[in-house]
């Protein structure tokens, strides 16, 4: 069993590392199962083991994105405790986040890769701090953390020292608002 499991996690890297670099190269509309199999070192018929179609695998793979960014974002509990640093932390990492999201956006892969990427800072932000929650706390954080890549995005190129000046003060007057964690305020 445990060498199924690796053989298993081995075909999921090689299919995730040929799709990354495939996504790269040509639109998803180009990439085909048999180049990501050839690619992965693996059949067809793995593949489909694996994934329903080069879609499923698109998704598969804006969620894995977003799980690497989220986790390697090891200043995320100072989005409650000090929001200014979390703001230019954040700030700093967007240009290596709009790097890893170029391929994504060309494919119209974002929204998945945002939605993902979003629940996965609530998620540990949920688990680092203890909530007083009344139904707020969840569209309050899906709000601000939705807001912080829609002001990026917009500002990264002009001003983004003060998109993350803004941001601290906007975090930090939330604090004051309601359903943040106790444990912040």
């Amino acid at each position: 069993m445990a060498k199924m499991d690796m053989r298993w996690q081995r075909t999921e890297r090689n299919l995730m590392a040929a799709f990354g670099e495939a996504l790269a190269a040509r639109p998803i509309d180009k990439i085909s199962v048999t180049a990501l199999a050839k690619a992965a070192d693996i059949n067809k018929a793995t593949f489909y083991l694996h994934y329903r179609d080069v879609y499923d695998l698109a998704g598969a793979y804006a969620r894995r994105e977003a799980d690497e960014v989220a986790n390697g974002m090891d200043y995320l509990e100072a989005f409650f405790s000090d929001p200014a640093f979390f703001m230019r932390r954040f700030v700093d990492d967007f240009d290596l986040l709009r790097s890893r999201t170029d391929p994504l956006a060309a494919n119209d892969l974002v929204p998945i890769f945002i939605d993902h990427l979003t629940a996965r800072m609530d998620e540990r932000l949920r688990e680092a701090f203890s909530f007083e929650d009344d139904g707020r706390g969840e569209i309050l954080l899906t709000f601000v953390i939705g807001g912080f890549f829609a002001t990026m995005a917009r500002y990264i190129d002009s001003d983004k020292q003060k998109a993350a000046e803004v941001g601290g003060h906007l975090l930090t007057a939330m604090k004051a608002y309601g359903p943040l964690p106790l444990d912040a305020r």
